[in-house]
């Protein structure tokens, strides 16, 4: 069922786009290498952003299970953020 409210609602925003910019302690490059490359390869786009939401937000599921279903169906893509490829 649709409730009517949300059927007619929309969430527009006033920017085209938003950048996140991750920054960590230098020593984390010797300390935890595969930490390091994971921040300094991670990349997300709106659209990614926006299916990962609407799983947590409209599919009622856990942050958790999103999170971990998303890694296992992309594994490739997160194994090259830890090795920087």
């Amino acid at each position: 069922m649709i409730l009517p409210w949300l059927e007619k609602s929309n969430a527009d925003s006033a920017w085209d786009s938003a950048n996140l910019y991750v920054h960590y302690s230098k020593s984390l490059e010797k300390d935890q290498p595969n930490a390091a490359n994971l921040l300094k390869n991670f990349k997300l786009n709106a659209d990614l952003v926006g299916q990962l939401s609407y799983s947590v937000v409209v599919e009622k599921k856990s942050p958790e299970e999103v999170a971990s279903e998303w890694v296992k169906n992309h594994s490739d893509l997160v194994e090259s953020w830890l090795v920087g490829q």
